[in-house]
């Protein structure tokens, strides 16, 4: 703090001065570089952001672990997983296999919470559970009726979840095959922090889906040079901790009711809990991007 202190004292003076000659001049660089060296020198190192987003190996693995409410809070304990919208898929997994008593969904939310504020954790955007619950609604399974309302508690719980105005929905761009096994996500959007920018293109960032022996996992690149020719551009304030992705279809049910349900990991969640005879449609895979942090700042 104490060498900014004297870096921007230097620099004031500097602004106060006449004009100098050459000579003087030289001495006035030299001066500024000195004061530029001393007032970084001591700047923390920018940690390298982590760009893993979705692991689908990992995912199918921490499914199988996840048979009761008590595994998954272990799993959340171990950090198996740090994203609530994950922790909410799971229930549907772990609903359908059994019938937890109130007892063990009061636990459950007891220690959720404070592990949610402990690890901080990814929260649930309303885009992604508000489908979800509608979908239940139509379920012919008893369990349903004791979900369903433990996912409203969660929807209500702003440690839990993140209502929609602070996460905006970027829907995917286009895909662009890199090779059999790859291929890029483009999504354009403007973060609120980048008031200006003067870089050609658009902004936005591109996932990365990388398909390998049955299983794939999606990652943030940030590697200017992955970016071109796409037509978008990448700020270092894009974060995969302020990511949720999913992906959206539009069911229609035998009795002709129409509806929008979610799906993650490319796991058709729904044909547990609805009676046979549903009809899909692929609507688009998108991002709930969270600006909370900079709602608050604000």
């Amino acid at each position: 703090y104490q060498r900014r202190v004297r870096g921007s004292k230097l620099f004031n003076k500097i602004g106060d001065l006449p004009d100098i000659s050459n000579s003087s001049l030289r001495i006035t660089y030299k001066l500024l570089d000195e004061a530029w060296r001393e007032v970084n020198s001591d700047s923390p190192t920018r940690e390298p952001a982590e760009t893993l987003l979705l692991d689908n190996q990992k995912w199918h693995s921490l499914r199988d672990k996840c048979s009761s409410l008590a595994a998954l809070v272990n799993a959340v304990t171990e950090g198996e997983t740090e994203s609530m919208l994950e922790v909410v898929f799971l229930l549907g997994w772990v609903f359908v296999e059994s019938s937890p008593s109130q007892e063990e969904v009061d636990c459950f939310i007891s220690d959720m919470e404070k592990l949610c504020v402990k690890k901080k954790m990814k929260k649930i955007p309303w885009q992604f559970i508000d489908p979800f619950i509608s979908t239940l609604k139509h379920s012919t399974k008893n369990t349903a009726e004791n979900l369903v309302p433990l996912l409203k508690g969660i929807k209500e719980n702003k440690v839990f979840s993140s209502p929609n105005r602070e996460n905006f929905v970027v829907r995917l761009d286009r895909r662009v095959e890199v090779k059999s096994d790859e291929c890029k996500l483009i999504y354009k959007f403007k973060h609120p922090k980048v008031v200006r920018c003067a870089q050609p293109g658009e902004c936005g960032f591109i996932i990365r889906y990388h398909y390998e022996s049955l299983y794939w996992t999606l990652e943030l690149v940030t590697d200017s040079s992955y970016y071109t020719n796409t037509g978008v551009h990448y700020h270092d304030v894009i974060s995969t901790r302020d990511m949720n992705w999913y992906v959206v279809y539009a069911l229609t049910l035998p009795d002709g009711t129409e509806l929008d349900t979610v799906v993650l990991q490319g796991v058709r969640w729904w044909k547990n809990w609805l009676q046979d005879g549903i009809k899909r449609e692929f609507k688009g895979e998108y991002v709930a991007y969270s600006v909370s942090d900079y709602m608050v700042a604000k």
